[in-house]
């Protein structure tokens, strides 16, 4: 078992005893998480949790520019990303993404009926996105956000659009076929600030398939692991080349996106740390109405999705486009769920 060693201002340190996951079940391990969905811990130490918004970004809407706010982030590959910065496709808008398609897609479509036609953009980020929801600065959150049993609890979610596999990614040390990280005394795990992956390893043990992940990797006396939080996913592949971190942690098609274009040197091993179903979120009191304006939301956004992309005519053609958009990483789990969906009544 892997325990919380020591906390020196934002950094987080483990020691080891023993694995609590060992390698023969793992598989067992993986489908215990693959039950719970995913793995939801207090969070205590870590980044400093801010609620800031900024408010240059802020797009308003009132009685002569009706609006449906739709709260998007800039560096959660290919779910939802800024377009400008990144030059990752030519959309004549600036935010693009899985998740920001289909929220678009739900407003020019006949299952919204709220009466607006319209759309725009709120930058947010994992710190900010939840306070921007219930702080009536955007109606639908369309990012890359997992509908935990916390966030299932304060706010509305939409019938799952993806499933996600936290995964680990790391630099290669030598041959693709040996996952040793070499003699070193202490390992530097980074992940993204104030996201579930940041979450997961705040907690007094790590889960037990990255414990085994790490033994595996011939690290037996590693001693200790050092938690390196990240403002940005985008930091990731020039952290691991310049040796500042040696794994980094997040969903694999994160993971993937940011890789686009050139990742020989670095190897991406898709070991299940857990399963994370996202769902677009929902305003209580979307367009600045009451709780009922955010129950009518939740309905008509849910049957845009089982009647434009779940339905059984329409599902393979919506897989198709899926693939294309997340480079094949598809888990088999989700298709099977959305096809479950799309025949609800």
């Amino acid at each position: 078992m892997v325990e919380f060693a020591s906390d020196q201002g934002d950094t987080m340190y483990w020691k080891t005893r023993q694995a609590s996951c060992e390698l023969p079940v793992l598989s067992k391990c993986a489908a215990m998480l693959a039950l719970t969905l995913a793995l939801t811990f207090t969070s205590g130490h870590g980044a400093t949790q801010t609620t800031e918004i900024d408010t240059s970004k802020i797009c308003t809407t009132d009685e002569k520019n009706p609006r449906i706010r739709l709260g998007v982030r800039e560096d959660a590959p290919p779910f939802s990303y800024e377009v400008t910065n990144r030059r990752l496709d030519q959309g004549s808008d600036p935010y693009s993404g899985y998740t920001v398609e289909l929220c678009i897609g739900f407003v020019r479509s006949a299952q919204n009926k709220s009466g607006l036609d319209d759309y725009c953009f709120v930058e947010v980020d994992p710190s900010s996105r939840l306070h921007a929801l219930g702080g009536g600065y955007i109606d639908l959150l369309c990012g890359a956000t997992t509908a935990s049993v916390d966030i299932r609890a304060e706010y509305r979610t939409s019938l799952m659009t993806y499933l996600a596999v936290s995964g680990l990614s790391y630099m290669r040390k030598g041959p693709v076929a040996d996952r040793s990280l070499g003699d070193q005394q202490m390992v530097r795990l980074g992940v993204r600030e104030d996201t579930t992956s940041q979450t997961d390893l705040t907690s007094e043990t790590l889960p037990g398939p990255l414990v085994a992940f790490l033994d595996s990797s011939g690290l037996k006396d590693y001693g200790a692991l050092k938690r390196v939080d990240l403002a940005d996913h985008w930091e990731a592949p020039k952290m691991l080349r310049d040796g500042a971190i040696d794994i980094y942690l997040a969903d694999r098609p994160i993971i993937e996106a940011v890789l686009a274009g050139g990742s020989e040197d670095i190897q991406v091993y898709n070991l299940p740390i857990a399963l994370q179903p996202y769902s677009v979120i929902i305003a209580g009191r979307p367009f600045g109405r009451d709780e009922r304006a955010g129950v009518e939301l939740q309905r008509n956004f849910d049957r845009f999705l089982i009647e434009e992309k779940f339905a059984p005519d329409k599902v393979d053609a919506y897989f198709d486009h899926l693939r294309e958009l997340l480079q094949g990483n598809i888990e088999p789990f989700f298709l099977e769920i959305a096809r479950v969906q799309g025949v609800f009544p």
